[in-house]
């Protein structure tokens, strides 16, 4: 497998205006395409074993991940001459056997209570982003310059349009793979009772835990904690109004002048900081017959510990204070969802109509709320607050859909009705997260009434009442 991407940003240059007027300009390498190799190969082995009233279910996956950097060529553009980048090894190989084992035991001669456990091991499959650090190819900014704006409007970059001598000038990066960096793993232990209460009844109790382990981090070594010196900043509090009751300070750091552009990153696993998901659910369904079925479960859940970007297990840097604090670096997961409940029924009604009803009652998603301020390595923004102090709207949706099946010889036509958020919820599932600094009540009014953003203004509901009505003819 490979990965790459073209970055030809117009006139391989950025113009920034401030409050309308030219500013600068960044001088990009481009045009580069970077491209990222990878060679992967796994493979498992699986058996079942069953006894009178014991079922074994056993097995392992093999897995080995290798990535690297092909011959590339990148630059070529108004600022950089065009270079070859020789092939480059990334250092690691990922290589692991994961073991997983399930049992369910008959706890009764007739079947009717069950109690099954699993244990496993599960890693994550090699990205072509998750060595894309260490490529010398990679789009960047090499140079800032003081720009007088196109003073003659042909949209490019003349030599008088410019000071020549750089505002800064980015320095090649030395960004490298720790050879022990691990693959991410997450292990994973549930335990259930299951037991049929009546004929076509049945319910359950599962808990799940989940370890999410071998996160890892950019370190910048270039960088360390000493380098960073603190700063006390006005922070207007969730209300985003100066002068109110909810104001205070809140400390981010600069960096201090002699380590500035000196950024350098380790790509590294972080032994110790994990995440963890713990879950108990509780089910009920009931089989179809005398017309119709039911599904319903109700489950309790946390994911909490260090906070993971995104899908990856990438986690903050710990040599930037602005960052590695523990009220920016954990909390609750984006996925936490302390309650959910869900219900599906399907009825079968007379004259050949089929009834269906989907209820769903969720816990709003976490949302956090961040500042930004302006350092002396420019502006960065953190977590002002721990997540999960701050959370979406709960989700109440019922859906509902009925059809009719009909048949013309060997035709079949299918009439249907949806109805999706038969209550119409608006319930907020968008909101800002970034804190603003209104002087007043009626500036903030004014922006409220405006296209101007600001911590918990809701971006996104959940979609109306909508009601389809529909043809299926299959033939």
């Amino acid at each position: 497998g490979w990965g790459n991407r073209l970055n030809v940003p117009f006139g391989d240059t950025e113009y920034r205006y401030r409050n309308g007027v030219p500013a600068e300009i960044f001088a990009y390498n481009s045009p580069v395409k970077p491209q990222q190799d990878i060679a992967s190969a796994a493979g498992f082995i699986q058996d079942r074993v069953t006894f009178r009233r014991v079922s074994l279910n056993a097995g392992i996956r093999y897995g080995r991940y290798k990535g690297w950097l092909p011959e590339q060529t990148g630059g070529g553009g108004v600022w950089m001459p065009e270079t070859v980048f020789p092939k480059l090894e990334t250092g690691f190989v990922w290589a692991n056997f994961a073991p997983r084992v399930g049992v369910a035991v008959k706890l009764t001669e007739d079947g009717k209570n069950v109690a099954k456990a699993s244990v496993g091991q599960f890693y994550d499959e090699l990205f072509t982003g998750d060595f894309e650090l260490i490529n010398p190819n990679a789009f960047n900014s090499i140079a800032t310059y003081r720009w007088f704006g196109d003073l003659n409007g042909n949209r490019k970059v003349d030599a008088n349009e410019y000071d020549p001598s750089p505002l800064s000038v980015f320095a090649a990066r030395s960004n490298r793979i720790d050879p022990d960096f691990k693959q991410p793993r997450i292990d994973e232990f549930t335990v259930a009772f299951e037991r049929e209460l009546f004929p076509n009844v049945g319910a359950s109790a599962t808990w799940v835990q989940r370890r999410f382990t071998n996160n890892w981090a950019d370190v910048n070594v270039g960088i360390p904690l000493t380098g960073y010196a603190p700063a006390t900043l006005p922070d207007a509090g969730p209300d985003n109004i100066v002068g109110t009751g909810d104001d205070r300070t809140i400390t981010m750091y600069n960096v201090l002048p002699e380590f500035r552009g000196r950024d350098a990153f380790v790509r590294q696993t972080v032994p110790g900081d994990n995440m963890n998901y713990k879950a108990l659910e509780l089910s009920l369904g009931k089989r179809m017959a005398n017309n119709w079925q039911l599904t319903g479960s109700y489950t309790w859940s946390r994911a909490a510990g260090v906070i993971i970007s995104g899908n990856r297990k990438t986690i903050a840097n710990p040599t930037d204070p602005n960052a590695s604090l523990d009220s920016h670096k954990y909390g609750r997961d984006a996925t936490d969802q302390p309650h959910a409940f869900k219900m599906l029924v399907n009825y079968v009604a007379p004259l050949g109509f089929n009834v269906g009803g989907n209820i769903q009652l969720l816990s709003g998603l976490p949302v956090d709320r961040t500042f930004r301020g302006s350092l002396s390595q420019g502006s960065t923004t953190i977590r002002a607050e721990p997540r999960g102090t701050y959370r979406a709207d709960a989700l109440k949706l019922v859906n509902v859909k009925v059809d009719r099946p009909f048949k013309f010889s060997r035709i079949k036509v299918g009439t249907f009705v949806e109805l999706h958020n038969l209550l119409n919820s608006s319930s907020a599932v968008g909101i800002a997260t970034l804190t603003q600094a209104f002087a007043s009540q009626a500036a903030f009014d004014a922006a409220a009434r405006g296209n101007t953003t600001y911590f918990g203004r809701v971006t996104e509901i959940v979609v109306p009442r909508i009601a389809k009505l529909g043809i299926k003819i299959d033939f």
